[in-house]
């Protein structure tokens, strides 16, 4: 696989089994394309489709606090509520295991440090 799948744009996710030669394979939707991702057991397949679910669940609960809230809060800038302590790098988060391989690098089940959020992370060699 080559680039990034966006966790912003992940619409649905699901477990698929057999995809042509591929076993434990698992479904990632976005609105431009579906993305078939393999791992090496159904159950590190299961774990990413429920991991994945319950981002989008947070997702669309946070999007739902948004746009129930007051119109003061969109007076302020986009920009105005971000500095440079609001950047997310590699060291905010720790590597829990190595879920799939490709031709251009790892994808890693990851934590974020301070939350312990569960996420998909692509390591491009």
């Amino acid at each position: 696989m080559k680039g990034d799948i966006l966790l912003k744009d992940v619409q649905g996710t699901s477990y698929i089994g057999e995809f042509g030669k591929y076993k434990n394979v698992f479904e990632i939707v976005t609105p431009n394309r579906n993305y078939h991702m393999k791992s090496p057991s159904k159950d590190e397949s299961n774990e990413w489709v429920e991991a994945l679910k319950s981002i989008i669940d947070r997702k669309s609960s946070v999007t739902s606090n948004v746009n129930h809230s007051s119109n003061a809060n969109h007076n302020h800038s986009s920009n105005a509520n971000h500095n440079q302590s609001d950047k997310v790098g590699e060291n905010d988060f720790m590597k829990i295991k190595v879920v799939g391989k490709g031709a251009f690098g790892k994808v890693y089940l990851v934590k974020k440090k301070r939350y312990k959020t569960s996420f998909c992370y692509e390591s491009i060699e």
